[in-house]
């Protein structure tokens, strides 16, 4: 799953690379308060942010953040 992580961070825009870098930082640091993040239904610990289009899911144990998928809003949901 890193791979497929890594080849769609890759071919972002420098900007969205931004956004996103910065929205896993103000995750992994607890600041959630401005995120727009929503917990995904049928699941356990499992939770989305949306960053504009683009959908980034991760799971939280044991106050350990572990990202699952990151994609388009219109592609996220098959594969998870």
């Amino acid at each position: 799953m890193v791979d497929k992580i890594t080849k769609f961070v890759r071919q972002l825009t420098p900007k969205q690379k931004r956004q996103i870098q910065s929205v896993m930082n103000q995750i992994q640091s607890g600041q959630t308060e401005w995120l727009q993040i929503k917990k995904l239904v049928g699941y356990n610990n499992r939770y989305r942010v949306r960053i504009g289009s683009i959908r980034l899911v991760y799971t939280v144990t044991a106050g350990e953040y572990h990202i699952i998928d990151i994609d388009y809003r219109w592609s996220i949901y098959k594969n998870l």
